[in-house]
Order: C-alpha cells, then structure tokens, then sequence
C-alpha cells in the first residue's frame, strides 16, 4: 500500500519540450515509476515484509528524473518528466493514481499501466490528449494490417524523436528490444497490433530504418523552405512494406471525431464545466 505526500521540487529547466514531448515523457515517466514500484516490492517480499506492508512513493520519486533511463533519452524527455513532477507537487495527483493495495505483478501489467498512463497524463497533468489513447480502440473490420502498420510506424517516429541516440544503430536497438514489448502500455485494446509489429521489427527491420532516415531527411531539406513533405513517415513506410493507401490523415480525423463525441458527453453532464474544458480540442492537439 503506497502513502502519499507532499513533495517540493527545485527545477531548473534547461530547454524546452513539445506538446508531443512533454506527452512522451509523462509516459516515461510513469512507466519508470511503476517499474521502480515493481522492483521495491519485490524487495520488500524477499526481505520478509508482510503482505499490505505500506510503501512510501515519495522516496521512489526522489531524483527520479535523474535515473539512469533518462541518460538514453533526449534532454526535452528529462525535461518534460520534471515538468510534469513540478506541476503535481501540490494536489500529488501522480502518486494518487497508485494510491492502494497493489501487487507487484499488478503495477506493470499492460492494462493497469495503460490506465495510470492514461489517467495521470491526460487528467492529472493535460500532458497527453485524450485521442491519442483511443487511437487502437477500433471495430474488429478496422483492425487491418495497414491500420496496425500506421500505429506500429507511429512509434517507431515518437521512439526516433525520444532518443538521444538517433543513429540508425541507436533507433534499431530501442526498436528490436523495446517497442512491441511495450505496445500494451501505450494502446488499448493491443493484441491485434503484435503480430503487425513483430513482423516489422524482425522481417522489415532495415526497411524501417531506411525509410526513417530517408524522410528525416526529405523534411530537413523541406524545413528550410517552410515546407513539410507530402508524405507522412508512417504513410511512406507501411507504402514500402504492405503496399498501403495513406492512413496517417484518416486515424487523425477518427481521432478528432471521437474527442468531438467525448467532448460532447462531458458537454452533457450538468455541472461538470471542467470536464468539458479538459475535452475541448487545441489545434496543437489535434495532430496526434
């Protein structure tokens, strides 16, 4: 059973962090936590503690942002994982959402990870929009290959973005060791992603690679010319592997569609005016 408590934070920022960056650290950064949680528990059993013996989340909390899986990602990562720290250290509405009796098993299975991501990301902290949760949560006849692929290739650009290494060698290994693992803690439901996903980063491995590297630098060129290219990445990588018409524009404006209904819903309950903020789509958000 954990205990909350106040917490003070000293920072001092040393760069800035996107809307998607500041997304992707949150998510790190509660990941990195449960699995902290996990390993003190663990602990804690071999040691010979009883069974609902308490634990203090503050102390797992201390320098957390310092831990040593910050060394492999960008700086705005480390940044966004202590801005997200300093915006809860009063209502601690981080260590809340683990507030309760837990296993160790329990905090790293995929779905109650995937909640405290959720929750604490998009509630606690507006670090994430919703949307971008509910991206997977489809009818069966829209769980095709090319779907799965977008999502897949989706990570696999956050994944580039969030590493300090962005070497072809730096992204494969985050890529071949991390990424389909990890699918269940981001997505929801997830089990039709896995065999898309395994196939890519086994079979298609260098093909994702290339076709990284080849976008990265067709939009550097473009960036110049206050230009994009026509093409998003995950469109052009899952063109070259399964053939697929453009999916990046049609996921997003599902997405939108279904933050639209959201919204409405909260809209609806009497009295819940903040819900109905919270709901209410920025155009930064809106390209998920």
């Amino acid at each position: 059973m954990l205990q909350s408590a106040k917490r003070k934070l000293n920072l001092v920022p040393k760069s800035q962090s996107t809307k998607k960056e500041h997304c992707e650290g949150c998510k790190e950064l509660v990941s990195l936590y449960a699995h902290l949680l996990n390993k003190k528990m663990h602990e804690m059993h071999l040691s010979g503690k009883k069974a609902r013996s308490t634990l203090d989340g503050n102390a797992l909390l201390e320098l957390i942002c310092d831990n040593e899986r910050f060394d492999v990602l960008s700086e705005n990562m480390k940044y966004a994982c202590m801005k997200v720290l300093e915006a809860n250290k009063e209502k601690n509405m981080f260590l809340l959402n683990f507030d309760g009796a837990s296993t160790a098993a329990q905090v790293i299975s995929k779905r109650y990870l995937f909640e405290r991501k959720r929750e604490i990301c998009t509630v606690a902290t507006t670090a994430c929009h919703h949307a971008s949760f509910d991206i997977a949560n489809v009818t069966k006849e829209k769980r095709t290959q090319c779907r799965a692929c977008n999502i897949v290739a989706q990570e696999v650009e956050k994944t580039h973005s969030k590493i300090r290494d962005k070497s072809s060698k730096g992204l494969r290994t985050f890529l071949e060791d991390e990424l389909c693992l990890e699918l269940g803690y981001n997505y929801h439901p997830y089990g039709w992603l896995e065999n898309t996903c395994d196939e890519m980063m086994e079979e298609h491995i260098d093909n994702v690679l290339e076709v990284v590297n080849f976008h990265r630098r067709i939009a550097g060129a473009m960036s110049s010319l206050n230009s994009e290219p026509d093409e998003s990445m995950p469109d052009m990588l899952c063109k070259e592997i399964y053939k697929c018409k453009p999916q990046t524009d049609e996921l997003r404006r599902e997405a939108i569609d279904n933050l639209m209904r959201l919204r409405s819903q909260e809209l609806n309950k009497e009295g819940d005016k903040e819900g109905a903020k919270r709901m209410a789509p920025h155009p930064e958000d809106l390209e998920l």
